[in-house]
C-alpha cells in the first residue's frame, strides 16, 4: 500500500491525514474490507499456485505412471498427455520439476525488483 496525504482522512493520534491505497490499484483503499478479502485470496493463491499445481501435476503423472511406461494409453494418461509427451519415457514426471524451476526463477526475480523503478 502507498499512502497519500488527504485533507479528509485523519486517524486519531496522528498529527497528518493519509490514506493508503493499493500500489497496483489506486481504487483499491487499504482500509476497506475489499481490500482485506483480496488480500486473504492472495494468501491463499499465493499457496495455492506454486504448491499445489505442481503436486497436482506430480499426483496426476504418479496416477497414469503405469499406463505411461507400459505404452497402454488410459482416459487419465490421454488426459494429461501435455504433461509427459514430450519427454523421454524414464523422464515422464519432469513437467512438475520443470515448473518449480520456473516459480523458483521468477520468485527470485519479483522478489529482487521488488520496490526498483520499472
Amino acid at each position: 500500500c502507498i499512502e497519500f496525504p488527504t485533507e479528509d482522512a485523519v486517524l486519531p493520534g496522528e498529527q497528518e491525514p493519509y490514506r493508503a491505497y493499493l500500489a497496483d490499484d489506486l481504487s483499491l483503499d487499504c482500509s476497506t474490507p475489499e481490500y482485506a478479502t483480496a488480500q486473504r485470496w492472495a494468501y491463499v493463491l499465493l499457496f495455492v499456485w506454486p504448491i499445489g499445481v505442481p503436486l497436482l501435476y506430480l499426483g496426476l503423472l504418479l496416477a497414469s505412471r503405469r499406463s505411461i511406461v507400459t505404452h497402454r494409453p488410459s482416459p487419465l494418461s490421454r488426459a494429461t498427455d501435455f504433461l509427459w509427451k514430450e519427454y523421454e519415457e524414464r523422464a515422464f514426471y519432469w513437467e512438475p520439476l520443470d515448473l518449480v524451476r520456473k516459480l523458483t526463477l521468477t520468485g527470485f526475480v519479483l522478489i529482487n525488483t521488488q520496490g526498483s523503478k520499472q
